[in-house]
């Protein structure tokens, strides 16, 4: 088998080996509404994800452990603010999932949680 066959069958359409490739899966059990992920300097638009779901991955340039997150629940929006990535190691290229969940102890669902998953 060639190397460009091997190549054409390992890598999946628009998924390359030097790009960060993340899916935010809902670990709560709220739906969430308006998905939007800043990992570092590009929005991503993720769109509404149900409890229990997991969104298809998105390419970002580049991306940490942790990231900006705002998201609806119930007409009520909230974010995950990092302040600064400062001794943070961008993440190598690969696949990972934001698990996210959403703390309902908090008037208006103020508390999300993130979880990174290496695939």
């Amino acid at each position: 088998m060639s190397i460009f066959t091997l190549l054409f069958f390992t890598c999946t359409e628009g998924e390359s080996e030097s790009e960060v490739s993340i899916r935010i899966e809902n670990v709560s059990d709220y739906d969430y509404q308006s998905v939007l992920v800043n990992a570092w300097d590009t929005n991503v638009q993720y769109g509404d994800v149900k409890s229990g779901e997991t969104t298809d991955y998105q390419s970002h340039p580049l991306a940490y452990r942790y990231a900006f997150v705002r998201l609806s629940i119930s007409g009520d929006t909230t974010v995950i603010q990092p302040i600064d990535f400062v001794g943070e190691t961008p993440l190598s290229p690969g696949r990972y999932t934001y698990a996210i969940d959403a703390d309902d102890s908090q008037e208006y669902y103020g508390r999300l949680t993130m979880e990174l998953i290496t695939e």
